[in-house]
């Protein structure tokens, strides 16, 4: 009895104008020069008294231009045109680019989520007494050729009943996240949306063939659909049955001692076996020549795929900001240097001139003009303040002491954060996220704290 997990020239073609041409000598007598004249009267061509040789004829020269002109009016729309498409070309590749970073972190949220508390989401939680977590895989990629990258998530350490593989599909358009399938963490993908899952046991009559179920994808449900399951009989594994009928010979037709079972989707009760020959035509109706897939599976560890935040967040900035302010920009310092407080504090210090203070070695105070404008914590991933005074040509995030609120928020969306809960603002929840705490009194900003940030770790 099978035991399993169920769960896309214009040529101006100068015809061409060729001048035939006529001279004579001077020392020719009077009837040559009669004649040549008699010829000059009979041919439209116009020669020069000095060297006999025919002047341009003026109609013909007078028009080249206007060919010219024709010509250049013609392909002018032409080369609009083919830079309109060039535009729109490098338009899409950038949505499509965009599309793909955003759906990446969409699930690096996911992963951080799974790796910190165990939840995949609020309703599924895996088992996570085994061991760590991180010993278990996953992987990004477009495993079933609809165009959008999936993520594979397979958790094997764990009981046998708590192992899994499931296929999820986010929509980054629709912000839908959609399960695809989920099976014991046996499984063979095949490029043309096929998905072979081995059983968790085998309990049939046959060792050769470790039973499965094949499914293939369906787009319209985008998702995996059953096909059937196969599970077999060998004479030589078991003469007999669980039953004790004993091995049908009759059917087996090509005397191999091996018996195929096909069932069709949900089917629990055996049908008749089939041999070696009809099982093959089965398979190939859906797997035919399709190759398997190699599933580029990583350890579910954070410097895994936390990168594909960074990414993101680098998209974020890069298509809502006209131009970045640079190195005044202490924000995206910050980013840029991956949270790294001792770097901005030496960065700052050689800037405004800071006298730093230490009163303790998690926290230095940042000292200009008597006045403390910056603090900087080395604890909790590291985080610094700006405050009390703007310091010429120094924002974070766009952001000053002194500003409106208001306005402060604004540009802060435009770096990518937006209003969390907890009344700070967020790139996300997922860990390489970044979080920013406005104090604020009567509408104007007093100061602007910034810090590595992740929902899931307290």
């Amino acid at each position: 009895m099978k035991n399993k997990l169920l769960a896309k020239s214009l040529g101006i073609l100068l015809v061409a104008g060729m001048l035939f041409t006529g001279g004579c000598s001077g020392k020719e007598n009077q009837e040559a020069d009669t004649t040549v004249k008699q010829e000059e009267a009979a041919e439209p061509e116009k020669v020069t008294e000095e060297e006999g040789t025919p002047k341009e004829d003026s109609s013909q020269t007078d028009a080249q231009p206007e060919e010219e002109d024709v010509q250049e009016e013609k392909t002018e729309p032409e080369e609009e045109e083919a830079e309109q498409e060039k535009e729109e070309e490098s338009a899409q590749e950038a949505a499509e680019e965009f599309a793909k970073a955003k759906t990446r972190y969409y699930y690096a949220e996911l992963l951080s989520r799974l790796y910190f508390t165990g939840y995949i989401s609020e309703e599924e939680q895996v088992e996570t007494d085994l061991g760590n977590m991180s010993d278990n895989k996953y992987a990004v990629l477009d495993i079933d050729g609809d165009g959008r990258e999936e993520l594979l998530v397979s958790i094997s350490n764990a009981s046998m009943a708590g192992m899994f593989e499931s296929v999820y599909d986010y929509n980054s358009q629709s912000g839908e996240l959609n399960q695809q399938l989920v099976e014991f963490p046996s499984l063979t993908y095949y490029d043309n949306g096929t998905a072979k899952a081995e059983w968790s046991h085998n309990q049939g009559l046959g060792e050769s063939l470790w039973p499965f179920t094949l499914y293939r994808y369906d787009a319209q449900s985008d998702a995996y659909q059953e096909v059937g399951s196969v599970d077999t009989w060998e004479k030589s594994y078991r003469e007999q049955d669980y039953e004790g009928n004993s091995f049908p010979d009759e059917l087996d037709t090509d005397q191999d001692g091996i018996l195929y079972y096909i069932y069709q989707p949900g089917g629990q009760t055996n049908e008749t076996p089939v041999n070696k020959s009809e099982y093959e035509q089965w398979l190939g109706s859906y797997v035919g020549n399709a190759q398997p897939v190699e599933v580029p599976y990583q350890n579910m560890e954070v410097d895994n795929f936390s990168v594909y935040t960074k990414d993101y967040l680098t998209l974020v900035r890069k298509q809502n900001l006209e131009s970045v302010p640079g190195e005044d920009e202490i924000g995206l310092y910050f980013m840029e240097n991956d949270s790294d407080i001792e770097e901005v504090e030496r960065m700052l210090v050689s800037k405004c001139s800071l006298e730093v203070s230490e009163s303790d070695e998690l926290e230095h105070r940042g000292v200009r003009d008597g006045k403390e404008v910056f603090s900087f914590y080395y604890e909790d991933g590291g985080s610094f303040t700006y405050q009390n005074e703007k310091v010429e040509g120094l924002t974070m995030f766009g952001v000053y002491p002194g500003m409106e609120e208001q306005e402060a928020v604004s540009s802060l969306e435009k770096y990518g954060f937006h209003a969390d809960e907890g009344g700070s603002y967020v790139t996300g929840d997922g860990w390489g996220n970044y979080a920013v705490w406005l104090n604020c009194e009567n509408g104007v900003v007093t100061g602007i704290s910034v810090g590595s940030y992740c929902r899931y770790v307290s």
